[in-house]
C-alpha cells in the first residue's frame, strides 16, 4: 500500500497521509487483518464502496496508530478511544487520514457539477454574491469552499451549519490556503486551512483546534 502523500508536523503535532487504494477488495481485506469484532462490522456493511472505505480507514489507523481501534460517537464522528484525534476522508480511489493531539479535520473532493446545484445549501447568500463570474472558476471555488467547510465540520463533529455558521473569507483558484470564520454553538474561530491538489482532487485540511 504505497502512500502517495505523507506530512508530519511536530509543531501541532500531527500526521496526514493519503493513500491511492489500487488494491482489490480481497487484498484490502488481507491488509486490514481484522479481528473477530471488526470482521462482523465489515460483514454488516452492504455497499461494496462503503466496505472498501471502511477497510481503508482500518488499514490507515493500524499503520499509523498501531494497536488502535476505531469507534464512532452518536454524531458519527470517528474516535480512537484513549488515543489521538483522527479525521478520515475518501474520494474516488483516495483515502486519507489525519492524526493529531487536538481536534482536526480534512476533506477530499474533486470538482463536481452537483455542487452547483447544492450551493445554496452550504453557501451563505453573501458568499454566493462574491463568487467569480466564470463558470469554471465558480465550480473550483465551490469545491474549495465545500472541502474547507467539511474539514471544519469534522473538527467539531456535530452542530455545524455549513451556510449559517461558516463564512469563507478568501478566494483564489490557485489557493494554497483558505481562510474561513466559524461562529456557532462551539464559539468563534478563524481557520487557516491548507490546500493541496492530487490531480483533479482537492485536499483541504485544518490546523488542529488548540484548546
Amino acid at each position: 500500500m504505497p502512500i502517495e502523500l505523507l506530512i508530519t508536523d511536530s509543531s501541532y503535532p500531527r500526521l496526514l497521509a493519503v493513500w491511492c487504494m489500487s488494491e482489490t477488495s480481497s487484498e484490502l481485506l488481507d491488509l486490514a487483518d481484522l479481528n473477530d469484532a471488526e470482521r462482523l462490522q465489515w460483514k454488516s456493511i452492504r455497499l461494496e464502496k462503503r466496505k472498501r472505505e471502511w477497510l481503508g480507514q482500518r488499514i490507515l489507523c493500524k499503520r499509523f496508530v498501531p494497536g488502535s481501534t476505531v469507534a464512532y460517537l452518536a454524531s458519527g464522528k470517528p474516535v480512537i478511544p484513549g488515543g489521538p484525534h483522527i479525521s478520515f476522508s475518501h474520494h474516488g480511489h483516495y483515502a486519507a487520514i489525519m492524526i493529531a493531539e487536538v481536534p482536526c479535520g480534512l476533506d477530499l473532493q474533486a470538482p463536481d457539477t452537483k455542487l452547483m446545484a447544492l450551493r445554496s445549501r452550504f453557501m451563505h447568500a453573501d458568499e454566493l454574491a462574491q463568487m467569480p463570474d466564470d463558470p469554471d472558476q465558480q465550480l473550483t471555488w465551490l469545491t474549495l469552499a465545500w472541502t474547507a467547510k467539511e474539514a471544519i465540520f469534522k473538527c467539531f463533529g456535530e452542530h455545524v451549519h455549513f451556510a449559517g455558521h461558516i463564512r469563507m473569507r478568501s478566494y483564489s483558484a490557485e489557493a494554497v490556503d483558505l481562510q474561513a470564520g466559524y461562529h456557532g454553538v462551539h464559539g468563534e474561530q478563524i481557520f487557516m486551512l491548507a490546500v493541496m491538489k492530487l490531480g483533479d482532487t482537492i485536499l483541504t485540511f485544518t490546523p488542529p483546534i488548540q484548546h
